[in-house]
């Protein structure tokens, strides 16, 4: 995804619009996760509950967050064609707080952790060092969500199975993969799709290494 990504979707919205006036459905998405997510913005928070520990949460615990899961949107699109639904739809779930999340990963996994919220972005900023995976060190970082009303959606069809649900899922899709111990070959997005690597899912896509939260929790704690 580059920064012409929301632009281009919007002129792909306006010419589908333009040529199917009447036939046409359109889907506005949130964030979207469950299992084989390459992204692994959502994934990542999960595992790394489930490793238990102190846990570095770089947002404040009432800061919001929102998804859908993907069979949740895939089967409202289904059911949107299949009755012949035409018309313009945010998709997204309910909007959670980041304890509220949080706290449903640690249910789900059973672990036991500590959640350190590190509000300080400049703190996060100074330390954090330069990103070395594609989608950034800490997905959703300083509450970076979109918030979307999806009440349109959930009039007509639109059914978001609980948040625990999807974590679950998760859960049981993390287990089955095998992660690389090293880091993405590149950052670019476009140039690992341009190079066609096969195997991305071993590689984390999203988040920090346990070595570097250790340290920046080290750094934190000492400087408070």
């Amino acid at each position: 995804m580059g920064p012409a990504y929301g632009e281009l979707k919007l002129l792909c919205e306006k010419v589908v619009a333009e040529y199917f006036p009447d036939r046409s459905t359109i889907l506005r998405p949130g964030l979207i996760a469950g299992p084989y997510d390459n992204t692994d913005r959502i994934t990542y928070w999960v595992d790394r509950v489930a490793r238990g520990g102190e846990v570095l949460v770089p947002v404040k615990p009432n800061a919001p967050i929102q998804f859908i899961n993907a069979r949740d949107i895939a089967e409202f699109a289904l059911f949107a064609i299949e009755s012949n639904i035409n018309d313009t739809f945010n998709t997204s779930g309910e909007i959670l707080t980041w304890w509220e999340w949080l706290n449903f990963c640690q249910l789900a996994s059973g672990s036991e952790v500590t959640l350190t919220w590190v509000e300080d972005v400049n703190f996060i900023q100074n330390q954090l060092g330069a990103p070395y995976r594609p989608f950034g060190a800490f997905p959703l970082m300083n509450g970076d969500i979109f918030k979307f009303n999806s009440d349109k959606a959930l009039g007509v069809g639109l059914t978001c199975r609980p948040a625990i649900e999807t974590i679950q899922n998760l859960l049981t899709w993390q287990n089955t993969r095998k992660m690389s111990d090293k880091e993405c070959p590149t950052q670019d997005l476009l140039a690992l799709m341009e190079a066609g690597l096969k195997d991305l899912d071993t590689y984390w896509m999203s988040g920090i290494t346990a070595q570097h939260e250790r340290s920046l929790l080290s750094q934190w704690h000492g400087q408070r």
